[in-house]
């Protein structure tokens, strides 16, 4: 892989975009639980690339699913 482009082709095949509903309801079965921040983060994100949804949307579900008390401190 030489160019930037052709690395963005691959990951596109790789990687194809997941339609809105279903990235939905992927984000939003990814919760925090009882990972670490930085799992949660890594996770999230994997999905949210693959998914064409709204950024606005995006952050909500990813505060929506943190702990609460973490959910908490972002809203403060």
């Amino acid at each position: 892989i030489e160019t930037w482009d052709a690395l963005k082709d691959l990951v596109r095949e790789m990687y194809p975009p997941i339609d809105v509903p279903a990235g939905i309801n992927r984000l939003q079965e990814c919760p925090q639980g009882s990972r670490s921040i930085s799992e949660y983060v890594v996770d999230f994100l994997s999905i949210a690339q693959q998914c064409s949804v709204d950024e606005s949307l995006k952050i909500h579900l990813f505060r929506r699913n943190l702990q609460s008390h973490l959910s908490m401190c972002m809203l403060g």
